[in-house]
């Protein structure tokens, strides 16, 4: 495709990942306690901000599939359109039709050790309708009835439905002009909670939500076309601008969800609310990847290659790590302790996305650019544009 590719960007949706793993290990403990408290509410957050990472995981998606449209080397939209689905879709079908399986197997109903979190799931495994809606996928599955991180999987495949030409907007427009389409889509998708209330049978994973998540796609290309003159811009500024700037992300990405849980809610509750939370928290992932482009130590320390390979690992982690979890908990409820089962599955988590990024993702995404070679290579072409 000619487009570029930054390993860095790649640790980072690693390292987001394993956050979103570290964050439903912790929702998934019974009890609290000082420790798991610290965790919430000091900086230490970072690591356990499980919707963070999904906002930083849609803004790496913007930047990414932008770069080819942005460096005039962007495929057919029926190649762009076929990979994306072997890169996302098949990989899902496959280890969606494996959770299933375990599911009806293994279920041992309400696990008394555990909490809603992890009983909430696969109460009603074999049930066809289910199992259909989740085949058919971005329509409006019950999400959480096999492995609730799908709703992330819903939005990236219907924006990547329209995303190449979002670009082109993107590209021809101005800064500011982008923002405004993303505040107005934003906008039309505050409308459902005050207007329509259309029913979501997942977590926030209606169509008007997808409008919403689009705009962090914008905000993500944004960052890619105008990556040059962010990374000048950080790399001249002074150490102690930089600090304040890195402090203020932080800031911005850990506690704009509590803000507006703990706080706004109590004065205004709408809509909107917690799309401008997500907002707060992508200024904060903005910010990050800048610096993880940017800063000569940051690049360094993300291109090391065990946080490079956790990259490559990264959506097989993020789409496996809570089925494992669950098979665990199953499986093992009442011969282990709770402790015990958490810890076999942080571990057993790394060890099935590995396995299933070597035996699934890698094959389905080969199979994909086999399928579009010969598009491809007329793609490459001067004369032929997305």
């Amino acid at each position: 495709m000619g487009s570029l590719r930054f390993n860095q960007l790649d640790s980072l949706r690693g390292l987001a990942a394993l956050t979103v793993l570290l964050h439903h290990l912790l929702l998934a403990m019974p009890q609290k306690n000082a420790f798991t408290t610290a965790l919430e509410v000091t900086p230490a957050r970072l690591f356990v901000n499980g919707h963070g990472a999904v906002i930083l995981f849609f803004l790496l998606s913007g930047f990414v599939l932008s770069l080819p449209v942005l460096n005039g080397n962007a495929p057919p939209y029926f190649s762009f359109f076929i990979k994306r689905l072997f890169r996302i879709y098949v990989p899902y079908l496959v280890t969606i039709c494996i959770t299933i399986y375990i599911a009806i197997f293994l279920y041992q109903g309400t696990l008394p050790e555990f909490n809603s979190f992890i009983n909430q799931s696969w109460k009603n495994a074999s049930d066809p309708s289910l199992i259909t809606e989740h085949i058919l996928f971005i329509g409006n599955p019950h999400t959480i009835s096999y492995n609730p991180v799908i709703w992330t999987l819903i939005h990236e495949l219907r924006i990547s439905i329209v995303f190449p030409f979002v670009v082109l907007m993107v590209k021809n427009l101005n800064p500011l002009a982008s923002l405004i389409v993303c505040f107005l889509l934003t906008s039309i998708a505050g409308l459902d909670g005050m207007l329509f209330n259309l029913p979501s049978n997942g977590y926030h994973s209606s169509y008007f939500d997808s409008l919403h998540y689009l705009s962090i796609f914008i905000i993500g290309s944004l960052i890619a076309k105008h990556r040059k003159q962010l990374m000048d811009l950080y790399r001249h500024s002074k150490a102690s601008l930089k600090w304040t700037v890195l402090v203020a992300a932080l800031l911005f990405y850990n506690y704009s969800e509590v803000l507006n849980k703990d706080f706004l809610k109590r004065v205004f509750d709408t809509p909107y609310n917690f799309y401008l939370s997500e907002y707060g928290i992508a200024v904060g992932a903005a910010v990050f990847i800048v610096a993880s482009l940017a800063s000569t130590k940051l690049s360094s320390g993300l291109t090391h290659p065990g946080f490079v390979f956790l990259g490559k690992i990264s959506y097989s982690l993020y789409l496996t790590h809570l089925v494992v979890m669950l098979t665990f908990a199953h499986a093992l409820h009442g011969r282990l302790s709770n402790v015990m089962i958490l810890s076999l599955s942080f571990i057993g988590a790394l060890i099935v996305a590995a396995v299933c990024w070597f035996m699934i993702e890698r094959p389905s995404m080969q199979l994909g650019k086999y399928l579009t070679r010969n598009k491809q290579t007329a793609a490459n072409q001067p004369t032929n544009p997305l």
